[in-house]
């Protein structure tokens, strides 16, 4: 059989009938959305279910020759910057949730929790230890980001970041250096100056 659309109208209880002229088939509802016909299926809550033939939908195809090429043209041009525009999205976020183990804040991260265990640091500085990046900007706000450079050293890529540390007793510097192609938790070197 042909396929059926179900609309819900709300209609907590239908008004009595008047008897004055009314089909016997038919219920009037008081805010005059919809008129029911025979095929009213009442369901519990006394929500009013219509069921409407699909017949007078306009039918979903391309129109033939150069405007359907076009038509065409436009919707695979459509679906494929959706497409692009997604992956952009996911990278973005997968990058943002998931950093790699050569970004600056891994690495940041993890030479600060190797310097906040040296006992030479601790004796030095006191804890805790708060650290941060190159305070610069100067008039225009400040930029508070760790110093990053890449390098080439002995013929392999390294990077190394700088930052400064500070406990109770005073301050210091950090400089940590990694190789490009690095697994966490390993480091060229972590120098702390005083």
């Amino acid at each position: 059989g042909p396929s059926r659309a179900r609309l819900l109208c709300a209609a907590a209880k239908p008004p009595p009938s008047s008897g004055k002229g009314e089909p016997a088939g038919e219920e009037r509802v008081e805010d005059s959305i919809a008129t029911t016909a025979s095929t009213q299926e009442r369901a519990p809550g006394g929500l009013a279910v219509y069921n409407e033939d699909e017949e007078n939908l306009p039918p979903l195809k391309f129109e033939p020759g150069v405007v359907g090429a076009a038509q065409k043209g436009v919707s695979a041009v459509v679906i494929a910057f959706g497409a692009c525009a997604f992956g952009a999205c996911f990278w973005g976020v997968s990058q943002a949730l998931f950093p790699s183990a050569t970004s600056t804040q891994v690495i940041f991260s993890e030479a600060l929790d190797k310097v906040s265990l040296d006992a030479t640091v601790g004796y030095a500085l006191g804890t805790p230890l708060k650290a941060w990046g190159a305070d610069r900007g100067g008039d225009r706000g400040r930029r508070n980001a760790m110093e990053r450079w890449e390098t080439e050293e002995d013929g392999q890529p390294v990077v190394t970041i700088r930052f400064h540390v500070a406990g109770p007793q005073g301050t210091g510097v950090v400089v940590a250096q990694v190789p490009q192609k690095r697994k966490r938790g390993e480091f060229r070197y972590i120098l702390f100056e005083h």
